[in-house]
């Protein structure tokens, strides 16, 4: 059998050929592949960003709900910062009150290991990171907080904690600042940034409504309990709970509870009476309305009293409570 030797480097070269094309076609797979898992992992990365917002954004309006639904400033303002520390994945925080009087940031609420320890420390305006964001108003972000010159060591040599991270934003009432809300250690998905700076911020907005409402609140209680005392009425208030938050000395008297008597809307309601006292207040708030009516007591003496309730609506239209007026028949 004779051998074409055109023919067979013809052969060769074509095998040649094909094995190029095949090794460059096993190497785009390969870098397609290598696109693919790139993409894979960017999505992957986009979709946790994704759900770390949504989960940002979930707490802020949890925080919204709970502004409006209560006026216990203390329990709103640990639960705030307790939100604030889990979406931030700090390793502890604080919020501290401006004491006016003192010119110093008193710690009202602090989270983490050394919280107990923590808030036995008052800081001046201007010391410490805190006390910078509460003389000047603005937020600080430090990454590295032992290279930071404002940084103050005392708490972190008294309780052996060791700050690495501050963000520290000021909470504000109409433009001043009455305090303001710090984490430690933070650290979502990276370093700190721009966003994580703007949602701890709203966090502090949130706080600065909420100590609003509870002075509003307070103001409302004091006045009314005041212009009771001079009208010589019985004063009382519930909450948006039902919760008695207030009863005047005369209130008592004619309910027949003691001076030094620990009142709640439980003792109102077991009164013996012909009415029972809270459910008109309940009714009263269920409803949004004001009416009077008279009550006959069933206790020594049989005595009727008088009594006038409203709800108390704030500004936005939102029900905040009820106030009652007591009077003799």
């Amino acid at each position: 059998m004779t051998v074409d030797h055109t023919e067979l480097t013809l052969l060769t070269d074509t095998l040649r050929s094909r094995e190029e094309e095949l090794r460059a076609y096993k190497h785009d797979l390969s870098e397609r592949d290598k696109e693919i898992k790139a993409l894979k992992e960017e999505l992957k990365g986009t979709r946790t960003k994704l759900e770390e917002k949504i989960e940002r954004l979930s707490t802020l309006v949890s925080v919204g709900n709970s502004i409006s639904s209560t006026l216990d400033l203390n329990q709103l303002l640990t639960y705030l910062t307790t939100c604030a520390t889990k979406v931030m994945k700090a390793k502890d925080s604080s919020l501290m009150l401006v004491d006016e009087l003192k010119n110093e940031l008193v710690f009202k609420i602090t989270l983490g290991e050394k919280g107990s320890q923590i808030q036995e420390f008052r800081l001046r305006m201007g010391q410490g990171i805190a006390g910078q964001v509460a003389l000047t108003g603005e937020p600080i972000v430090v990454t590295d907080a032992s290279k930071d010159a404002r940084f103050e060591r005392a708490v972190d040599m008294a309780t052996g904690f060791e700050t690495k991270s501050i963000m520290c934003v000021p909470i504000k009432l109409r433009g001043k600042v009455v305090g303001v809300i710090e984490v430690l250690n933070a650290g979502y998905s990276g370093p700190l940034s721009s966003e994580d700076l703007d949602i701890f911020s709203a966090f502090a907005s949130a706080a600065g409504v909420a100590i609003q409402n509870a002075r509003l609140f307070s103001a409302i209680q004091s006045s009314f309990e005041h212009i009771c005392d001079l009208l010589k009425s019985g004063a009382l208030m519930t909450d948006e709970n039902g919760e008695l938050v207030m009863i005047n000395t005369i209130a008592r008297k004619l309910l027949g509870f003691k001076d030094a008597q620990t009142v709640t809307i439980r003792n109102i309601g077991e009164l013996k009476s012909d009415k029972n006292i809270s459910s008109l207040l309940q009714t009263s708030f269920d409803k949004a309305k004001s009416f009077k009516d008279e009550v006959m007591l069933g206790g020594p003496g049989n005595k009727k009293i008088k009594i006038d309730i409203a709800p108390v609506i704030d500004p936005t239209g939102m029900k905040i409570g009820t106030v009652a007026v007591l009077s003799k028949a």
